[in-house]
């Protein structure tokens, strides 16, 4: 779900809890490895998503356009 979010919308996608956030990894997973949020950047050439990173967090995590840069 934040892979094709962020690949639609070229734009990162920003989520606080992992756990709410069905398909990117399983509750019991997260809770073990103690993720709370991620954020996934799509990585674009000419336009065109050839495919996105995401990042794990032990925080939840807010939108915050610093990061980005």
């Amino acid at each position: 779900p934040c892979a094709m979010q962020a690949a639609e919308t070229k734009r990162p996608a920003w989520h606080k809890a992992i756990l709410l956030n069905t398909g990117v990894v399983t509750e019991q997973e997260a809770l073990k490895c103690g993720i709370k949020g991620t954020i996934t950047v799509p990585v674009t050439v000419k336009g065109v998503v050839q495919g996105v990173m995401e990042f794990f967090s032990e925080q939840e995590i807010s939108p915050n356009d610093r990061l980005l840069l």
